[in-house]
C-alpha cells in the first residue's frame, strides 16, 4: 500500500500532506486541479477536527490491485451523518486520488522523473 496523501491537524488548521515522490512529479496543471478539491475537504474537515482522536484526519491509500482506501480517524465517522460522509468525504477524497494515481506506474511504483 502506497500513501497518497492525509489531511493533518496541526496547530488548529488542516495540513494537506502529498507523497513525496508523487509531489516530485506532479505537474502544474494537476496541482491546480486539486487546490479547490484540498481547500474544500480541508474546510468540512476542520468543521469535524474536535472530534478526531488523532492528527491525521483522513488519509488515502492504494493497494498495487488500484484499490483505494479512504481511512477517517477513528471515532470520527460517528459524528458524521451518513451522507456527508460518502459525498464529501469520501466522494471528494476519490477525485484527489483519481487525479494522484495518473502519476503512480502499477504495479506499485512510481515514475521516473
Amino acid at each position: 500500500m502506497i500513501c497518497l496523501f492525509r489531511f493533518e491537524l496541526k496547530n488548529n488548521k488542516i495540513d494537506f500532506i502529498l507523497n513525496n515522490k508523487i509531489e516530485e512529479v506532479i505537474t502544474p496543471y494537476h496541482n491546480e486541479l486539486l487546490q479547490p478539491l484540498i481547500s474544500s475537504l480541508s474546510q468540512t474537515l476542520y468543521l469535524y477536527h474536535q472530534f478526531s482522536k488523532h492528527s491525521t484526519i483522513l488519509s488515502c491509500q492504494v493497494s498495487g490491485n488500484k484499490q483505494l482506501e479512504i481511512i477517517l480517524s477513528k471515532g470520527l465517522g460517528q459524528y458524521i451523518n451518513v451522507n456527508t460522509r460518502e459525498e464529501i468525504f469520501l466522494g471528494s477524497g476519490k477525485s484527489i486520488a483519481d487525479i494522484l494515481m495518473q502519476f503512480i506506474d502499477f504495479p506499485m511504483t512510481m515514475p521516473p522523473k
